[in-house]
């Protein structure tokens, strides 16, 4: 799979006319080279794939970067051991990730290698992470499975009096003890008006009988991701509660119903949207449907609106319709599923039906 994503990566390099390639992002490398620490850089030539680390790493470097790397320990500073190697390997055009890298880091390339043009180059190894091994989806599965079993536990805390906060701890926590590395993103519980804001921040609210109550959690296996949302009400729902519910919940099979291979990612969102629109709540729909999950949580494809991307098979996409009323609050039900030719396959099995608890 490396030698394979190399030989991929060196062919788009040829078409844009590049001599090298720096790569600095972290969830990139360790696709690439296996690597699980947080400093290493690749360069790679036409002949060449080298991996730097300093010597904090180099022993983990040495254990787990794939063979197709020659490993290279980086003594003093990594600029300086830049501008003392070999400069037929650089070349003189060499691109790097846009977006991935601040201005001081790139005002430091320049000065170690002077002479080099440097040209922004997007996404070339995200597209080639955007389609799922097996080995991938399954530890993602496992992924989910961690976080199913550990909101089916957590949601017996759920009562008068609780605070968000202590229920979020509770989920980080559990997520160590069945087997998750961390949680995939900071876990989100909110209650009552707090969950009209989509990215809420767990506080010292208390829960009260009548609230809803939002979850938005993920744990890592393997280096890969899981999310998942569910809404709860405490106690017995009202009629608002289950009508705003329905809707959101209908947008979710309306969208899951549709999603295949070869789908346009706006389309997707259209379609969720269309079924929340003719309920009426249209605007209170804030964002995107979806978006992928792998090595990142938030990676590509994005389900968005202006999106002009096919959904490829084997991506792993999320599906995450919402209605948000400030000052009320708001429904998120949230799957993941694998796309297929001929649909989708839904990797989180956990209810979808209104649980009162």
């Amino acid at each position: 799979m490396k030698k394979k994503g190399l030989h991929q990566i060196r062919e788009k390099m040829g078409k844009s006319g590049l001599d090298s390639l720096i790569i600095t992002d972290t969830s990139n490398i360790r696709y690439l080279t296996g690597y699980r620490g947080d400093y290493g850089y690749i360069l790679l030539s036409p002949s060449r794939a080298l991996f730097f680390t300093n010597s904090l790493y180099i022993e983990d470097a040495r254990g787990s970067v794939d063979g197709s790397f020659e490993i290279i320990e980086v003594k003093e500073d990594i600029f300086k051991t830049f501008g003392d190697f070999d400069r037929t390997v650089w070349g003189k055009r060499t691109g790097y990730e846009a977006g991935k890298i601040t201005c001081s880091v790139f005002r430091k390339l320049g000065n170690s290698l002077p002479g080099i043009q440097f040209e922004e180059i997007k996404d070339i190894v995200e597209e080639l992470r955007e389609t799922k091994l097996p080995h991938e989806i399954e530890a993602i599965k496992h992924a989910q499975s961690i976080a199913e079993d550990v909101l089916e536990q957590v949601l017996t805390l759920v009562k008068d009096g609780v605070e968000e906060r202590d229920l979020a701890i509770e989920i980080d926590y559990q997520f160590r003890k069945h087997g998750g590395e961390r949680p995939s993103f900071e876990t989100i519980v909110a209650s009552g008006p707090n969950t009209s804001k989509p990215h809420a921040v767990p506080t010292a609210r208390k829960l009260e009988l009548g609230d809803l109550v939002l979850f938005d959690m993920g744990t890592v296996r393997e280096g890969y991701a899981s999310d998942m949302t569910r809404t709860v009400v405490l106690g017995k729902a009202d009629r608002e509660q289950k009508k705003v519910y329905s809707a959101v919940r209908d947008a979710l099979k309306a969208a899951l119903d549709k999603i295949h291979s070869g789908m346009l990612c706006s389309e997707a969102d259209r379609v969720a949207r269309t079924v929340l629109e003719k309920a009426g709540y249209g605007e209170r729909f804030v964002h995107s449907l979806g978006h992928g999950v792998g090595l990142d949580v938030h990676e590509n494809p994005f389900l968005s609106r202006r999106s002009e991307h096919y959904l490829q098979t084997n991506a792993v996409v999320t599906v995450e319709p919402g209605i948000y009323i400030p000052g009320w609050g708001g429904v998120r039900i949230e799957d993941m599923v694998v796309v297929s030719d001929d649909g989708c396959k839904n990797l989180t099995g956990f209810t979808k039906n209104l649980l009162q608890l």
